[in-house]
């Protein structure tokens, strides 16, 4: 189920949340609302959205891996598990430009 999150809907989509930290080194779980957490890896970078309706900039994914039906993520600017702790509950979204062609 999908949560309410505002983000301009004409430059992004809601790829799912941010559901907890995961490790030390700032890996986080990622539910991913497609149902297909191992699409996460094919993506270059992702931006969160707060319930505020702020946005990140830019966070660059180093790696991916699927656990269940979760990604494991680890964001190029978050490194330590007081970082990741830091954005959970928050929306992943994905710029409309690195969708691929139907």
């Amino acid at each position: 189920m999908t949560e309410d999150y505002t983000y301009p809907a004409g430059e992004y989509i809601l790829l799912g949340k941010i559901t907890r930290a995961h490790g030390l080194r700032g890996e986080v779980k990622m539910l991913s609302y497609s149902g297909h957490p191992e699409n996460v890896g094919g993506y270059r970078e992702i931006v969160l959205v707060e319930r505020s309706a702020k946005l990140s900039a830019p966070l660059a994914i180093v790696k991916s891996r699927v656990q269940g039906k979760t990604a494991i993520v680890q964001l190029a600017s978050i490194t330590t598990r007081t970082e990741a702790e830091a954005i959970e509950g928050r929306g992943v979204l994905l710029s409309k430009q690195y969708l691929p062609d139907a």
